[in-house]
């Protein structure tokens, strides 16, 4: 019997501290997220680049497949160029990681404002999956599309 309850002590134990270390590595992810909006909304390409793997699958609506960091953040450059005030809003839907690999998926919701002082809005879903490399959480893949079933009112 007490051997059973050593066993069950250290059992509890270690999936005590597997489930914290789960939670812990949700919120990096979040944070991982929270970061890449900064930088895109603060429209600095340099800090963006420090949040992809160089290997990268990058799929989004309007642009190209991307497979590195090189041709995404180029990529961003010239939106931030073209498109200054152009801000992303998110809104979670899924997350989850493990030790290796985390994803968070959601709602975006770009804020495109107009010449006449209106402001159009498009929205999709985006899947985010990182991958930690050498401890640093790092872009793996990034795909979004333009949902028909998102508008104004689901965001």
């Amino acid at each position: 019997m007490r051997k059973f309850l050593k066993l069950w002590i250290v059992c509890a134990t270690f999936f005590a501290s597997s489930a914290g270390a789960l939670a812990s590595d949700e919120d990096a992810v979040r944070d991982r997220m929270q970061a890449w909006l900064g930088a895109f909304n603060a429209k600095d390409a340099d800090q963006l680049a420090t949040l992809y793997s160089d290997k990268v699958y990058y799929a989004n609506n309007g642009s190209k497949l991307a497979l590195n960091a090189r041709d995404i953040i180029e990529n961003y450059r010239a939106q931030f160029t073209v498109a200054p005030d152009v801000t992303i809003d998110f809104k979670e839907e899924l997350v989850a990681a493990g030790p290796r690999f985390g994803h968070i998926a959601g709602q975006y919701r770009v804020n495109i404002p107009q010449e006449d002082g209106s402001l159009q809005q498009a929205f999709g879903r985006v899947l985010l999956v990182f991958e930690r490399i050498n401890n640093k959480w790092l872009l793996v893949v990034d795909f979004d599309n333009q949902g028909s079933d998102l508008n104004a009112q689901s965001f």
